[in-house]
């Protein structure tokens, strides 16, 4: 599949990173095989399987995205430079003012 892949891609002008690219088995409800990778983290995301719930209320398993334990770290840490700990006594109007620019993702210098 790799190498299939990799001549696909140089069709186009592309090539595959040989450390980062690995062929990953996307374990669901209806495969029940295991392999040495399978999940992956992508933009912020870990793809794995996970229990969904369908629309019809039944649970299944999926191999879905959720965020990945890098980028919650990274939050955490962001959060922790906030400070907050010492801003107990602001009125909470006033913290949801300073905090929702960092939350849409404008920056907003304390």
């Amino acid at each position: 599949m790799l190498k299939s892949l990799e001549k696909r891609l140089s069709e186009v002008g592309l090539e595959i990173h040989p450390e980062k690219t690995r062929i990953v088995y996307c374990k669901k409800e209806n495969r029940n095989g295991s392999h040495t990778h399978e999940k992956f983290d992508f933009l912020g995301y870990t793809f794995r399987a996970r229990l969904v719930k369908s629309k019809h209320g039944e649970f299944f398993t999926g191999f879905i995205p959720a965020i990945s334990d890098q980028a919650k770290k990274g939050i955490r840490s962001r959060i922790r430079e906030m400070e907050l700990q010492f801003r107990a006594s602001q009125e909470l109007t006033d913290l949801s003012k300073a905090l929702n620019p960092k939350i849409r993702g404008d920056e907003l210098l304390w």
